[in-house]
């Protein structure tokens, strides 16, 4: 059973905030800034939280589809550092 890097970015942190945090965006924004990312990982992840897929990301900063699954797996790398106790 896999689940797709988008699936796992949506999905994850809503297992670690309570249902009393769930629309405390303040939450997100401190694990957000845990994580350390670059300005461009950045811009990638508010993308991809936006809903869009990798190839409209790659149009979107003009970069091949490859780039941005780099990018989404240092920003998962960084999302587990972040979040493990």
């Amino acid at each position: 059973n896999t689940t797709s890097p988008n699936e796992q970015i949506a999905t994850e942190p809503e297992t670690i905030l309570g249902a009393e945090q769930k629309n405390d965006y303040t939450a997100f924004d401190g694990l957000i800034s845990k994580m350390n990312l670059t300005a461009i990982e950045y811009e990638t992840l508010s993308i991809l939280m936006a809903g869009f897929t990798m190839l409209q990301i790659g149009r979107i900063l003009n970069v091949n589809r490859t780039t941005i699954w780099r990018r989404q797996n240092c920003i998962r790398k960084k999302y587990m550092f972040a979040t493990s106790y």
